[in-house]
C-alpha cells in the first residue's frame, strides 16, 4: 500500500462515490498539468467517472495475462494512453474519522474501516 497515495488534491477525487489511490507516477503526471493540462483534464474525468461508478466497457476492459489474485482493468484515455486499475480493498482514513467522530465510545477505542477503493496503477 505504500506505493499508493491517497488524493491530496482536495478537489478533482474527493467528492467520488470510490476513493481513490493512485502511484506517486501517477500522481507526478497529474500534477504537471503546464505541460499537458488538457490530457491531465481528460484522465481526471476518466477516473472520476471510475470512482463514480460508470463502469462501461471502455472504462473497464479486463487486461488479460495478469498474475493469478490480481485484477486489472484498463480505460481508453485516447489512442496512446491507457489507465491501469484495479478495485481493491483499503484502510480507509476518512471514514475511520468519520466512524470515530460518530461513534460515541466511551473506551476510546479507535475503529478501522476498509472500503473498496480505485487503484490507479499506471498510464
Amino acid at each position: 500500500e505504500s506505493r499508493f497515495q491517497q488524493d491530496d488534491s482536495g478537489k478533482h477525487l474527493n467528492s467520488c462515490l470510490w476513493e481513490v489511490r493512485c502511484t506517486s507516477d501517477v500522481w507526478k503526471v497529474l500534477h504537471n498539468r503546464k505541460k499537458n493540462r488538457g490530457l491531465a483534464d481528460v484522465i481526471v474525468g476518466k477516473i472520476r467517472m471510475l470512482a463514480n461508478g460508470e463502469w462501461r466497457h471502455d472504462l473497464c476492459r479486463e487486461i488479460k495475462g495478469t498474475p493469478a489474485g490480481l485484477v486489472l482493468f484498463e480505460a481508453n484515455v485516447n489512442q496512446d494512453v491507457r489507465i491501469i486499475w484495479e478495485r481493491a480493498k483499503a484502510f480507509s482514513f476518512r471514514l475511520s474519522e468519520v466512524a470515530q467522530d460518530s461513534e460515541k465510545d466511551v473506551s476510546g477505542a479507535r475503529r478501522h474501516v476498509y472500503t473498496e477503493v480505485i487503484r490507479v496503477w499506471d498510464l
